[in-house]
């Protein structure tokens, strides 16, 4: 087990869940966003990464934007 990945688990965990019960509760007042993918493209991992799917930064930040207001 590598030291760190309970802690990063959780958080991910507890960003899923707070982001689904705020767009439940805020839906009519407020666009809630929570963006999970596997990958994008960083100093720290570039888009060669091993086969993986990488995304970019401009992919996926219009990728995102695109879906408020819907």
């Amino acid at each position: 087990m590598v030291p760190g990945h309970i802690i990063y688990g959780a958080s991910k965990t507890f960003g899923t869940y707070l982001s689904q019960g705020m767009n439940y509760e805020l839906s009519d007042k407020i666009d809630v966003i929570s963006l999970e993918i596997n990958k994008i493209d960083t100093k720290m991992v570039s888009l060669e990464s091993n086969g993986v799917l990488v995304f970019s930064t401009q992919k996926t930040a219009a990728s995102c934007l695109d879906d408020i207001g819907y």
